[in-house]
Order: structure tokens, then C-alpha cells, then sequence
């Protein structure tokens, strides 16, 4: 009888990671679409139990101009119990689409606002609660961490 439970609970727990894994991790990461967008245009999709919304910020270029990466922020969603969960991330594509880092940070409000002359420009609330804005140059490569406001780095 003992073993019957845990094999039950070991079949339970096996099928909740694959559940999990599905619902916050397994995406599809095929963002050649987004060669086809205009800077700061949005794109609502549906992507594995998912809703996305994928907006192209542009390009980080070399020191000599050319491009070498491009941008996306996606905010997705995921039902859970009835209730929409949302995660946020900012995407670093190679020149073919492919993902090169992804930061997933809070929430909708921490994605950011534009990217201009490799600087990401991300809004937020200083300690008295005035909003600011925070420019992150990002440089020329890929950061290991990203800053969405001075004392909040993912």
C-alpha cells in the first residue's frame, strides 16, 4: 500500500514539472518575425498556452555602426486557476533571430520604453515616488546583468 502512494506521488510530481516546465519555460523561441517590424511596433501572439505580446526595440551596433544584435521586450501570459500570471523579458537576438540572453524581470512595468544609440530607457519610481527615467547604456555586448532603474538589476 505504502508503495502504490509513492509511486502516486512520484507520477504526480513528474507530470506537475512537465506541467511547469510547458507553462514557464517551453516557448517558442522563433523570432524571425520580427525582422519584418518597424522600431517600437507591436505584436500580439499566441505561443504553447501562452499570450505574447513582442515589441522590437532595434538594434545594438559595433563601434562602427553595424548592427550586431537585435532588441524585443515580450510580455506573456499564462492562465493559471483561472488567473492570468504575467512574465516580462528582454530579449538580445543574434542577426539570424536567435536568442542569444534573455532577462526576465518584474513585471510589464520594468520592460523598457525605447533603445536609442545602444541606451535602453526604462521608467520607474525614485523613493518619493516622482518618476524617472533611467538610461542603461548597454554597450556592445552582452550584459551579464540588466539595470531597469540604479538599485534594480536583473
Amino acid at each position: 500500500m505504502l508503495n502504490k502512494r509513492k509511486n502516486r506521488i512520484k507520477s504526480t510530481l513528474v507530470i506537475a514539472i512537465v506541467l511547469l516546465f510547458f507553462a514557464c519555460g517551453a516557448q517558442d523561441n522563433n523570432y524571425k518575425f520580427v525582422s519584418n517590424l518597424k522600431v517600437g511596433e507591436l505584436v500580439k501572439r499566441p505561443n504553447q498556452g501562452s499570450n505574447e505580446e513582442v515589441v522590437y526595440l532595434g538594434n545594438i551596433k559595433s563601434e562602427s555602426g553595424k548592427p550586431i544584435y537585435n532588441v524585443i521586450t515580450v510580455y506573456s501570459t499564462v492562465k493559471a486557476s483561472n488567473v492570468d500570471h504575467g512574465h516580462s523579458s528582454v530579449i538580445y537576438l543574434d542577426l539570424d533571430f536567435k536568442i542569444v540572453k534573455r532577462f526576465e524581470l518584474g513585471d510589464r512595468g520594468d520592460l523598457p520604453k525605447e533603445l536609442s544609440n545602444n541606451v535602453l530607457f526604462f521608467e520607474y519610481k525614485d523613493e518619493k515616488g516622482q518618476e524617472k527615467i533611467y538610461r542603461n547604456e548597454v554597450g556592445h555586448l552582452v550584459p551579464k546583468l540588466l539595470c531597469a532603474a540604479p538599485d534594480d538589476c536583473y
